[in-house]
Parts: C-alpha cells; structure tokens; sequence
C-alpha cells in the first residue's frame, strides 16, 4: 500500500478495512493475507520499528506492507491515531550522496509542490532503507492536463544547480529524479502536489525528466508508438532543441527498471524520428 495510501482498488478498500479493525479492536479478526504478507522478514522490521522508527514518530499502531516484485518491502507506518506518520522503504543500496545532497535542498514546500522529508537513510541489520514522511490522506497521479510537472521540474532543478558535477559524456546536464513520471507526482487532498521516489536520481540530459514524464504519461492512452513519439517530440521542441530531444532519448545511463516496455519503445522511435 506504500506511500501512495494504496493505488489499487483493492489496496484502498484492504488498508480501510485494516485501520477500522484496528479502530473497534478487531484486528485479529482480519483475513491472515491482511494480517501477514508471505516473504516479510519480520524480526527485521520489528527492530527496526522499535529501534528506529519509534523513537521519532512515537508509538506506532499498525504498519501496512508491500511486498513489490523487486522483494524489496516497503511499509506505511500508522501513528497512535491511525495517522500515516512514515513510510519505509528498502532500498538495493546504499543512498548516494547525491541523494542526500537532493533531500536538504528539496526540505520543505516550494510554490505548490513538496518532496517528502526524509528522517533516516542508512542501513539497519545489514539491509538499506529509506525512512521519510508520508502523504496523509487519500491522493492520486496528477492528471494529464495538469501542467505543474513543468514548475516541479524547473524548481528541482534549480534547487540542486550547485550540486552539479556533469561526467564527461555529457553536455548541458542537470541533477534528473529518473523515474518522474505521472505515478510518483501525486496531488493530495489539500491540492498539493508531491515529488516521491528519488532513488534512481542522477546526473543527466536536460529533458530526460521531461521525456520520461512525457512517454509515461502519453504511452497509456492508446495510439500507434510512431504517433505517440511525433506527439512527444513536438511538445519537447518547445523545450530544448532536437539535439537535447536525441540526448534524452538515447541516454545510457537511464534507469531501466524505471521504463515500461512501452514507454521503451517511444523512446527508440523517437531516436528514429529525430535521426531519419
């Protein structure tokens, strides 16, 4: 159920038939697939419940696991009032000082938008994790004629300008989230927009946020690919030239996993178009 309060139907409808139980006192009453997730080590998160994220939140009431296919668990910490106090997430390694760098410029909203404050990032039994605040509330992907993305984009950038040290290979590079699209901005209930899920950000191309959160969010409505890259293409011409397009589109160092097969396929139709 994780940071985004449950993103599925059948996330939604567990996590309030879980925090009611909890509320009348008939937790035991839960089904055990709501009780327990098989493949959660826990001896690991109850150390770190008690040993980490106790004594900054307080007590903690009841903690909803997810168990993604990567096996990497990440859990939504409720607080004594049934309040969604944190949100753990194990990471594969450790986090970057880029990563760190990007959490203290990004403390605290900026003109609408906020990236979660981050309580600890360190290792804990020999395993990473991520602990940092959590969206309370019910909240959703920004909607495609929303385009905040653009102010969140700028401002991150500018917010991390001094932390530029650009490789070699690159011209005109920034700090890059790498993973922006659609599913980690998220606008709660008070009309706030939030950036979540900074674990793959990197130096890179300019656009490569820009294209990612473009191929991600058009590559879902149906349509040919072809079209879908012209469609992509003439919206980043308003932003940087077909040279800046082709960097980001063609980046090495882009996080795979971050990709979809079809959002894959945009961008290597998009190099096509912009190298006939």
């Amino acid at each position: 159920m994780a940071l985004y309060e449950a993103v599925l139907p059948r996330q939604r409808l567990a996590l309030a038939v879980s925090r009611a139980a909890f509320q009348i006192g008939l937790a035991s009453a839960l089904p055990s697939s709501l009780q327990r997730q098989a493949g959660i080590n826990l001896d690991w998160w109850k150390g770190l419940l008690q040993e980490v994220v106790a004594p900054i939140i307080g007590k903690v009431t009841a903690v909803a696991f997810r168990l993604p296919p990567n096996g990497r668990t990440a859990a939504l910490v409720m607080s004594d009032s049934f309040r969604s106090a944190g949100f753990v997430k194990q990471t594969p390694r450790p986090v970057t000082d880029l990563v760190h760098g990007i959490d203290q410029r990004l403390e605290g909203p900026s003109a609408g938008w906020q990236a979660p404050r981050v309580f600890v990032s360190d290792a804990f039994r020999s395993v990473n994790f991520r602990f940092s605040e959590a969206i309370e509330g019910a909240h959703w992907p920004l909607p495609p004629h929303d385009r905040r993305w653009l102010t969140v984009i700028r401002e991150f950038q500018e917010r991390t300008s001094d932390l530029l040290v650009a490789p070699p290979t690159l011209t005109n590079a920034v700090v890059c989230h790498s993973d922006f699209t659609p599913r980690n901005l998220r606008v709660g209930a008070d009309g706030r927009v939030w950036l979540i899920d900074w674990d793959n950000a990197r130096f890179g191309p300019r656009l490569a946020d820009p294209l990612h959160y473009l191929c991600a969010d058009t590559g879902w409505r149906g349509g040919s690919i072809a079209g879908t890259a012209r469609r992509v293409v003439s919206k980043l011409r308003e932003m940087g030239t077909d040279e800046e397009i082709l960097a980001a589109a063609e980046w090495t160092d882009a996080p795979k996993q971050a990709y979809r097969t079809v959002e894959i396929a945009i961008r290597e139709q998009i190099a096509v178009l912009l190298r006939a």
